[in-house]
C-alpha cells in the first residue's frame, strides 16, 4: 500500500502502482479465458458485470502481475433477482432494478429500452426506484474490507456504483430524449438529476458505512466524452453536473479519508479542471486516442491538479499490436505518467474479447520492471 499511497500522494514510489480489476479496469471473459489458459492457470472465472461480461480476476492472476489493489463491490439487493428471459427478436434479455432493459449481444449485453422515455415531471415522483438501504447491498462487506486491511498489503478499492448522474438520466430517458430535454425540458432534467443525486449519496452512506475506514479509493463512474472533444459543453457540464458532482464528493469525502476515482471515457480535457474543483483525486481511463488526452501533455498541464489511473490503449494497441510493441508503449506510458508520482498503471478501460494473452502479459510485466528508486 506504500507503494500507492506515495503515488497518490503525488511523489515517485520504487515503481508504479498497478491495478487490474474493478468496473472500468477489469478484461472479458472471452480474454479472461484464454489469458489464464495461456498462464497455465486453473481459475474459475466469476462474471463481475454482467452488462459488460467483465470478470473479477482471480487471486492468482492479481499476484502474478504484482497487482497493487483489491476490489470491492456493493452486492445485489434482497428485494430484486436476476431473470433471463427472451425479447421479442429471440435474444437474451434481462430488466435490472431500474427498469432498464437489456438484450445479450456477441460479446455484452445492449441497453434496449428505457423506463422513463415518456415519463413526465409528475411519474418521476411515483417511479419504482432502487433501495440504497437494502441490506442484501452490504451483506459481508465490513468483514471483507476489514480482513484485506489486517491480513494484506494492499490498497483497497470501494469499486463504483452503476451509472453516474449523466449516464444514469440518459439510461433512464433515452440518450436522444435527455438531449433534447436539456434545451426544451430543463425542469424535468433538474428534478431528475436532484433525485439521481440523492439516491447516489444514500448508496455511498450504505456502502461507506460498511467500508469507509478500510478503503483508500471510493470509484465514481460518468462517460463525458466522445472521441472528439466533450459530449456536453463546458457550459452545460457547469451548470448542471458540477454542482452536483461536488455535492457528491463533498458528502463522500466527509464520510472518509480515501481519494475519490472519477471515471470518464473519451475526450474530457477541457473538464478537467471542473473536476478537479469538483473533488475529483484520480481521474481514469486517460483514453490516449481520443483527442487531447496524449500522456505527455495530461501530465505536463494537469499532472499537479490530478493524478491519473489507465493510459494503456484498448482500442489499437493491445489488440492489434505486437507484444514488443505493446510493452515498449506500456514502458513509455508508465515512465510519462509516473515521473514524480501521481500514477497508477490499468489499461485504458476493460480489456476486450480476443486480447492476445501475450500482449497482456507484455503490458504488465514490462511495467512492473521498470524501478525509480
Amino acid at each position: 500500500m506504500e507503494r500507492v499511497l506515495l503515488a497518490l500522494g503525488r511523489k515517485e514510489p520504487d515503481s508504479v502502482p498497478i491495478d487490474l480489476g474493478g468496473p472500468v479496469s477489469s478484461i472479458h471473459i472471452l480474454a479472461y479465458q484464454e489469458l489464464t489458459k495461456f498462464l497455465a492457470m486453473n481459475t474459475s472465472p466469476v462474471i463481475k458485470d454482467r452488462i459488460q461480461q467483465i470478470v473479477d480476476p482471480d487471486e492468482a492472476l492479481l499476484r502474478r502481475f504484482d497487482v497493487d489493489f483489491r476490489h470491492i463491490s456493493l452486492r445485489p439487493p434482497d428485494v430484486w433477482r436476476f431473470r433471463e428471459f427472451e425479447d421479442p427478436s429471440g435474444r437474451l434479455a434481462f430488466v435490472d432494478e431500474w427498469g432498464i432493459k437489456w438484450a445479450r449481444g456477441p460479446y455484452y449485453y445492449d441497453m434496449i429500452d428505457h423506463p422513463l422515455r415518456n415519463a413526465t415531471i409528475a411519474q418521476l415522483e411515483t417511479f419504482e426506484w432502487p433501495n440504497p438501504a437494502d441490506p442484501g447491498r452490504t451483506q459481508g462487506l465490513e468483514k471483507q474490507a476489514k480482513t484485506l486491511r489486517e491480513t494484506t498489503d494492499f490498497a483497497i478499492v470501494a469499486d463504483s456504483i452503476y451509472g453516474g448522474l449523466f449516464e444514469t438520466a440518459w439510461w433512464l430517458r433515452g440518450f436522444e430524449k435527455l438531449m433534447i430535454d436539456f434545451h426544451r425540458n430543463v425542469e424535468f432534467v433538474e428534478l431528475l438529476l436532484d433525485r439521481l443525486l440523492e439516491l447516489f449519496k444514500s448508496f455511498y452512506t450504505e456502502f461507506l458505512r460498511a467500508v469507509g475506514d478500510y478503503v483508500q479509493v471510493v470509484q465514481f463512474g460518468d462517460d463525458y466524452g466522445m472521441q472528439t472533444g466533450p459530449i456536453l459543453s463546458p457550459e452545460l457540464f457547469r451548470s448542471l453536473f458540477k454542482p452536483r458532482l461536488k455535492e457528491l464528493y463533498d458528502h463522500i469525502h466527509r464520510t472518509t479519508k480515501a481519494r475519490i476515482f472519477h471515471h470518464s471515457c473519451g475526450s474530457v480535457r477541457p473538464l478537467i479542471p471542473d473536476l478537479a474543483e469538483a473533488g475529483v483525486d484520480i481521474l481514469n481511463p486517460v483514453q490516449p486516442f481520443a483527442v487531447g488526452m496524449e500522456p505527455e501533455s495530461l501530465k505536463r498541464d494537469f499532472g499537479s491538479l490530478i493524478c491519473f489511473h489507465g493510459g494503456l490503449d484498448v482500442q489499437r494497441l493491445l489488440p492489434f499490436e505486437t507484444a514488443e510493441n505493446v510493452s515498449r508503449e506500456a514502458e513509455r506510458v508508465a515512465e510519462t505518467l509516473g515521473a514524480g508520482g501521481g500514477y497508477i498503471f490499468a489499461s485504458a478501460h476493460n480489456m476486450q474479447a480476443f486480447t492476445p494473452p501475450e500482449n497482456i502479459c507484455a503490458a504488465f510485466d514490462s511495467v512492473r520492471s521498470i524501478k525509480h528508486l
